[in-house]
């Protein structure tokens, strides 16, 4: 299972339209279509002020780091 907050992201894994905003996505984004497509690999969207990967990509609030750092099992910061 993966999470989602990109709603573009989730439309363009069932769209495998190209256009010319869409010509320099990565080879990557066609594996993970070709997986979802497959039934491998399953995508789920989740609002982005529920998304505890947020940790690992922006600077956050102490209240928001908590929450994401207890979302993956961690202690929160003193």
């Amino acid at each position: 299972m993966l999470l989602c907050d990109s709603q573009r992201a989730l439309a363009m894994m069932d769209n495998a339209v190209s256009s010319a905003r869409t010509k320099h996505i990565a080879v990557i984004h066609h594996f993970v279509r070709e997986k979802v497509t497959s039934g491998e690999l399953k995508v789920q969207y989740v609002n982005t002020t529920d998304m505890t990967a947020d940790v690992l990509t922006k600077a956050l609030g102490t209240i928001v780091l908590n929450k994401c750092t207890e979302g993956m099992g961690m202690r929160p910061s003193a």
